[in-house]
């Protein structure tokens, strides 16, 4: 001890357990315990020798030291999503889930929900003045935990109102936010978006309840399916061929229509000119052109018929092409037709509902009219 320390601080030296088998530390403690005063407690001394050697340390392997951050964030891993389904709860895994998810979608923390919380008139109203801490949060929701307490009433209450969700949302028995959509959304099939739009523009509910009422609804939806069989499931169909076989279909179709009186206009005649139109292209319909102008499907269904039914493959594929498409080439041609009846038909729609607000407009005016007059005769 005499070597390390001067002969008037060994007594200290002894006091705070500094021997000399620690030799990483020599020079260290000479200094120290050398300039050592009154004023410099057990607690600076030993904190100041902790931090020497954690640096040294890392000197010593070449690294520098770094904070570390915690990878938890107010959304949810997998990991927390696992650990939260492992709770017997069935209501706090909806709470955990839905109140992390509602932070993410709100981009908030757990300070701003205890603020807003705290902030809240019905939260003071409701619990008598009950204050949400942050630290009272973390015990409900932090993850780390390896038990997470179930949330108080009045915790309860105050995050529903700071996150502007209904209790019944948080705990998993509804599965909207709020108490007034969830009824909606069970009994007329309209979404969220569809509720806020309503609730936002206060002229729409007048429209859509003329628009609902309507005698002429049922024949604009009748034309809107029409249309969508008649367009979008052709497309469908005929994506079947190729393209130059599709044009082939077409022409042949439109030069039919041309030439062939509404009452002799049936499949079997169809046939004929799609014969002649494939024809007159100089196409011989044998195996290899089938097979690379239709789909793998539709030629394994020709080559099926043309078997069951002892025909040649060209007579196979004419018969098939034909079944497939002449129905909705006939409805596909008369789809000008449908859309011009179906804008005629909101046309009647909106039409209705004008005059509707027209005449209340009228009657409004009318008794304000009769109310102006019983005002003058009141005052003469």
């Amino acid at each position: 001890m005499q070597g390390i320390f001067r002969k008037e601080n060994t007594d200290k030296a002894l006091k705070y357990g500094i021997y000399r088998h620690l030799p990483t530390y020599e020079k260290i403690i000479r200094n120290l315990v050398s300039f050592f005063t009154k004023k410099f407690t057990i607690h600076k001394f030993l904190t100041f020798i902790y931090y020497y050697n954690y640096k040294f340390t890392f000197m010593k392997w070449g690294k520098t030291m770094k904070k570390k951050e915690s990878p938890y964030i107010d959304g949810l891993d997998q990991m927390d999503i696992k650990n939260i389904e492992s709770f017997p709860c069935f209501w706090q895994q909806c709470f955990l889930k839905r109140f992390f998810k509602k932070l993410q979608d709100e981009n908030m923390n757990k300070n701003d929900v205890c603020n807003k919380a705290n902030n809240n008139d019905d939260v003071k109203r409701l619990t008598a003045n009950y204050q949400l801490l942050s630290s009272t949060l973390s015990q409900y929701t932090n993850l780390k935990n390896k038990s997470v307490r179930h949330i108080s009433v009045d915790a309860l209450i105050s995050v529903s109102k700071a996150l502007n969700v209904s209790i019944d949302y948080l705990l998993g028995i509804e599965s909207s936010e709020q108490h007034n959509l969830t009824d909606i959304f069970e009994e007329t099939g309209l979404t969220k978006k569809s509720i806020y739009a309503l609730q936002q523009n206060s002229k729409a509910p007048d429209f859509i309840n003329s628009f609902l009422q309507s005698k002429e609804l049922t024949n604009l939806l009748r034309l809107v399916n029409q249309i969508f069989y008649s367009d979008y499931i052709a497309k469908d169909i005929l994506s079947a061929y190729s393209k130059s076989l599709r044009d082939i279909i077409v022409s042949a179709y439109s030069k039919y229509m041309e030439s062939t009186l509404p009452i002799e206009m049936k499949e079997e005649t169809f046939k004929v000119a799609l014969y002649n139109e494939i024809k007159n292209k100089n196409i011989t319909l044998n195996k290899e052109y089938i097979s690379f102008n239709v789909s793998k499907d539709r030629f394994s269904q020709i080559r099926h018929l043309s078997k069951c039914s002892n025909i040649k493959l060209s007579q196979a594929f004419i018969n098939d092409t034909v079944s497939c498409v002449y129905n909705i080439m006939f409805y596909g041609n008369s789809s000008d037709y449908y859309r011009n009846a179906l804008s005629n038909s909101f046309s009647k729609i909106v039409d209705e509902f004008l005059a509707t607000k027209s005449e209340k407009l009228l009657k409004d005016l009318g008794n304000y009219a009769k109310l102006d007059k019983t005002d003058n005769s009141i005052d003469k």
